[in-house]
C-alpha cells in the first residue's frame, strides 16, 4: 500500500475507523518528511480520530503524492 493510500485510510478514520490509525502510523514511521535526522512516530498508533483528522489536515501536502496524469497515454485499443 505505502504512502498512495495515506488519504484513503484518513478518510476511513474520519468515518469512524480508529483502527486506521495503527496502519497510518506504521507507513509513515520513520519517514524523514519533515527532519532528516528525525526518526520518530509521526502519528500515534494509538491516535484518535481527531489526532488523525487534525494531523492530515496540517500535513496533507507533505505526505500527498501529485501525479501528472498529462504524462500518461490513453489506452487507444483499435476496435
Amino acid at each position: 500500500m505505502g504512502i498512495f493510500a495515506l488519504p484513503y485510510m484518513v478518510e476511513k478514520c474520519g468515518q469512524g475507523d480508529e483502527s486506521m490509525a495503527k496502519f497510518i502510523s506504521g507507513i509513515t514511521r520513520n519517514r524523514n518528511i519533515i527532519s532528516k535526522t528525525t526518526r520518530k512516530c509521526i502519528i500515534s498508533p494509538n491516535a484518535s480520530k481527531k489526532d488523525v483528522l487534525d494531523w492530515w489536515e496540517k500535513d496533507k501536502n507533505k505526505w500527498t503524492v501529485k501525479i501528472d496524469k498529462s504524462k500518461f497515454k490513453k489506452n487507444r485499443s483499435k476496435p
